[in-house]
């Protein structure tokens, strides 16, 4: 009998998608503090009569930062639809409602990944 429960598939995606929220968490925490230092560092700064939206441009189209933030919004979409995941999972009874709920939460985050990303991509190849 305990050998069925530790080969059970359900057993061990559940291990890697608690495994994968926390990884997550912990990346969204050192890409967060990254970026609130970044934009106390700004403060500081002169702007040298640019308007600020110049300025973000010139700042995100900086390929670290550029990087940095594509893969902050890529986590927080990731994260989010872990996160939902486990909602779902926790109150949805409904075999249909449950799947339809999955496939819904997959698209909404899929879109705001993918947008999010273009957007950070627009400003740093046409700035």
């Amino acid at each position: 009998m305990m050998t069925e429960i530790r080969k059970a598939p359900a057993v061990e995606s559940g291990v890697v998608h608690w495994w994968y929220q926390r990884m997550t968490a912990v990346m969204l925490v050192v890409l967060s503090a990254w970026l609130a230092w970044s934009f106390f560092m700004m403060g500081s700064l002169p702007l040298d009569g640019r308007s600020m939206t110049e300025y973000m441009r010139a700042w995100v189209s900086d390929g670290v930062h550029g990087v940095l933030l594509g893969l902050l919004m890529l986590l927080i979409a990731w994260h989010g639809y872990l996160g939902g995941c486990v909602v779902i999972d926790d109150y949805v009874r409904v075999p249909w409602v449950h799947r339809a709920w999955h496939v819904g939460l997959g698209l909404v985050c899929g879109v705001c990944a993918v947008t999010s990303v273009l957007s950070v991509m627009s400003l740093v190849w046409l700035s």
